[in-house]
């Protein structure tokens, strides 16, 4: 995810990683991917966030009305929370375009 130009805020930044360094393998080799963690992933401004209560349950009722993984539900829910712009390549987030803004990764 990431807010405006300033930062990104981070829901876990494992599954960054492992979406990110995936597609990247399997697209242009593990030498690319050790750089991409390493150098860019590491340059930029991530803010880790927490969840609280509200937070489950907001999570909880998106869960309820679309069909995405709990974990994809809180992405959401902290991407409207913080105003940020979910940036994945993972097509199930297709089904929630109308609930928050997506930046489309190869």
């Amino acid at each position: 995810m990431r807010k405006g130009r300033k930062g990104l805020l981070e829901v876990d930044k494992r599954r960054i990683l492992r979406e990110r360094a995936r597609a990247i393998i399997r697209n242009r080799g593990p030498e690319k991917a050790d750089y991409f963690i390493e150098t860019i992933l590491a340059s930029l401004p991530i803010l880790t966030v927490s969840n609280g209560f509200a937070d489950v349950i907001n999570a909880a009722k998106i869960k309820a009305e679309h069909p995405l993984s709990f974990a994809d539900c809180f992405a959401v829910d902290t991407a409207r929370k913080y105003n940020a712009v979910i940036m994945t390549g993972d097509p199930e987030f297709k089904k929630i375009e109308q609930l928050v803004e997506i930046e489309w990764l190869d």
